[in-house]
């Protein structure tokens, strides 16, 4: 019995860190470079305070290589992403 609460704590947590690996963030895309898999996306922060100073961009690579067709320099966009093979990556995207 002991196992099996120690293996459902278990799965709670795995899923609970998967979950919040993958909190939506919201940017501008900056740069699409097809060639090495990956596009730059200025961060938005959703806070109000220190919001307006600095600007926080950041390198995705893209799990469908499909996204390259539908997204320009410019666009806003909803996303998700996580750490997969040690490398931060884009795993769902909406204009």
């Amino acid at each position: 019995m002991k196992v099996l609460c120690w293996l459902t704590l278990f799965a709670s947590l795995s899923l609970a860190s998967n979950a919040f690996a993958q909190d939506q963030q919201r940017g501008t895309v900056t740069d699409v470079d097809e060639s090495s898999g990956s596009i730059t996306i200025q961060l938005r922060s959703d806070g109000t305070v220190g919001s307006s100073t600095g600007t926080n961009s950041a390198k995705f690579a893209v799990q469908d290589g499909l996204v390259f067709n539908a997204l320009t320099q410019g666009d806003e966009v909803t996303f998700s992403s996580q750490q997969i093979n040690g490398v931060n990556t884009i795993t769902r995207i909406q204009k």
